[in-house]
């Protein structure tokens, strides 16, 4: 039941990131500063959940595990199929500790990169702004 509830907070999370990922691609289509820091804070919260809801999922993968590698043994008297479960419950953890580790790499890198554009695009704002006032007066 807990690991149902921990995949459940992932996918409500992940369905999040794509309906949040509207506003950067509007932002970014648009050049609209405003739009892609809302999307860069809403990144930057994203990250914070899903890091406790990764937290939350490998935790109960953690603790559910001697249940599952009896389940996976299913009462049998053969050593070697309970030294199989145990390799594959090892293998999941790790799998699962990894995938983990390399989504919050890649969310942490996409909120550098989304930050690096905010920038970009305030120059580019700061420079539009000085060649307005530059060029003086209008001429009549």
């Amino acid at each position: 039941m807990i690991n149902k509830a921990g995949l459940t907070i992932q996918i409500v999370i992940y369905l999040l990131l794509a309906i949040v990922s509207l506003f950067g691609l509007v932002g970014v289509i648009t050049k609209r500063r405003k739009f892609v820091v809302m999307y860069w804070v809403m990144l930057v919260i994203h990250l914070g959940f899903s890091v406790v809801a990764s937290i939350f999922s490998l935790n109960a993968l953690f603790k559910s595990a001697t249940s599952d590698v009896t389940r996976c043994v299913n009462g049998s008297p053969n050593p070697k199929d309970l030294q199989n479960c145990k390799q594959a419950m090892t293998v999941t953890k790790g799998i699962a500790v990894a995938v983990c580790i390399f989504v919050w790499l890649l969310e942490i890198y996409g909120c550098i990169v989304v930050d690096s554009y905010v920038k970009q695009l305030a120059d580019e704002e700061d420079q539009a702004y000085k060649s307005d006032t530059e060029s003086g007066p209008v001429q009549w």
